[in-house]
């Protein structure tokens, strides 16, 4: 059987040539959003999950110290945003396992946390 004048057969339904990602994604997928302190500070406290603290304050003191340098994760400032210890850890070994950064375990120390800038 000749599939040359046949409009249901598959081959002459496929699409050919196409297949990029639209120039509209491409242009947002580097982008970033700048958030206020005052919510950081404002959510922080009402939030019963403090994944966004930890991310808020990764980011923050990545972006202090220039980018791409390693970030040392004390207990003591994220105290200040309610986040104790092991909810620092939960977080933390959440965002490895998603390949968004690197730890640095150090018995009796602060972790060192490198923030992956590849996609993951």
């Amino acid at each position: 059987m000749t599939s040359d004048g046949d409009p249901y057969d598959l081959d002459n339904l496929k699409v050919t040539g196409g297949g990029s990602t639209p120039k509209r994604i491409r242009r947002r997928q580097p982008q970033f959003v700048k958030i206020p302190r005052a919510w950081v500070d404002a959510i922080t406290p009402k939030s019963r999950d403090k994944t966004l603290a930890v991310i808020w304050h990764l980011l923050h003191e990545d972006w202090k110290q220039g980018g791409g340098r390693p970030i040392k994760m004390p207990n003591g400032m994220l105290a200040i945003d309610g986040v104790g210890r092991m909810a620092k850890w939960r977080v933390l070994n959440m965002l490895e396992g998603l390949g968004l950064i690197a730890i640095e375990r150090r018995p009796n120390k602060s972790p060192i946390v490198i923030i992956n800038t590849e996609k993951p």
